[in-house]
């Protein structure tokens, strides 16, 4: 590749990271390519319009943020990038090592590959005591009963799944084992979910059932309403009907209806198979449940599916994170949580919203990228 090509693509690549501090966000046409893929964030991180989500993202995160080039080498089309990162998060003070391997094709970068020390961050962030207290409290769990993740046939069962989710298909098969095993884990959790929710409310979510039923309007749905904690936070004016697949979290919630006075139509059922009629609802409202329903996806589905034209899905949500080193340690601590609390981790609505036939209005990230609010509409 002749000398000055390859010096337009190191230029290039040192202007990527430095349009993340400015928030040129009108600037990314011009360093990454239309068909761009992160291959850290693959499903969410694509194109131009993939491009500023993330540098929008790393901004909200670091507002103060500021990338140093250490190094660069290029060879071919690709140019490596060992850079740091500094800026603060919530009052901490962050610096972070890393480098990113950028492919170019006509000029722009169609393709990264990044990496960075997960770990250090996680130090420096304080989240070490966070991750300490979510294992030991899994670890805990660690004797309530059998998986269906273990036994002669899970590796055929994970491989089956994983597969089927790496093809993107409209939905994928979930035993109905699964879903039992599932219902049996929210049986067993009941009694002690509250005070285990007031901890990460608390340190996580704090505001977020207010602004989920803060946007509710007309006839509302909510999909795993679980122990109730959304009721008290409904306005006055809607009319609220409600399911949850546990019976033991449901009685929870129909104690505390009953305490607070709050008029609302509560029902054993199974978000993957609404028994609800066509475009029934005005609003369907959905708060940390789409990481422990066994088919996310399928309850997306069934939720458009009862919403009347033009009404609204509410969403939230814990998500996988955009930055490498906090997704590394959920991918750690997921196998864990899914098997003991059948909670995952890293799950992301946003990837198949817009292919289930919704129109998203917003989505909004924070801490560290691990929380979402998203408001989707079925169109008119």
């Amino acid at each position: 590749m002749p000398t000055a090509a390859v010096a337009d693509q190191t230029e290039t690549a040192r202007r990527a990271l430095e349009q993340v501090c400015s928030g040129d966000l009108d600037g990314i046409a011009g360093v990454y390519h239309p068909d761009f893929v992160d291959h850290v964030n693959r499903l969410t991180y694509r194109g131009h319009a993939g491009a500023r989500r993330s540098v929008a993202l790393y901004l909200k995160l670091f507002p103060d943020l500021r990338f140093e080039v250490d190094e660069q080498v290029s060879e071919g089309d690709r140019v490596a990038s060992r850079w740091t990162l500094r800026g603060t998060h919530r009052g901490r003070e962050v610096e972070l090592r890393g480098i990113v391997i950028s492919r170019f094709e006509d000029g722009r970068i169609i393709e990264d590959w990044a990496a960075s020390d997960t770990m250090e961050l996680v130090r420096q962030l304080g989240l070490r005591r966070t991750i300490q207290l979510a294992t030991s409290h899994r670890a805990l769990l660690f004797d309530r009963g059998a998986s269906s993740t273990s036994g002669p046939g899970a590796a055929r069962r994970l491989i089956d799944r994983l597969s089927c989710r790496l093809r993107q298909n409209r939905s994928c098969p979930v035993p109905p084992s699964e879903t039992e095993r599932v219902r049996r884990i929210q049986d067993k959790n009941a009694g002690g979910y509250d005070r285990q929710m007031n901890f990460f409310d608390r340190v996580l979510f704090a505001g977020g059932r207010e602004w989920a039923c803060s946007q509710a309007e007309g006839e509302v749905l909510e999909i795993a309403i679980g122990t109730g904690r959304n009721l008290i936070h409904y306005p006055s004016g809607v009319k609220l009907t409600a399911i949850e697949y546990s019976p033991e979290m449901l009685a929870i919630a129909r104690d505390r209806a009953a305490k607070i006075d709050r008029e609302v139509d509560l029902r054993e059922g199974d978000a993957q198979a609404l028994e609800f009629p066509d475009e029934s609802f005005d609003t369907v409202v959905i708060t940390l449940a789409l990481c422990t329903i066994p088919d996310d996806r399928k309850a997306v589905q069934e939720a458009r599916r009862v919403l009347r034209p033009g009404g609204k899905l509410i969403l939230l949500e814990h998500v996988r994170s955009p930055l490498l080193p906090v997704r590394t340690v959920q991918h750690l601590i997921e196998p864990l949580a899914i098997r003991f609390e059948a909670d995952h981790l890293t799950r992301e609505p946003l990837d198949y919203l817009i292919d289930e036939g919704y129109e998203v209005e917003s989505s909004e990230r924070s801490r560290i990228g691990i929380v979402e609010r998203v408001i989707a509409r079925k169109p008119t």
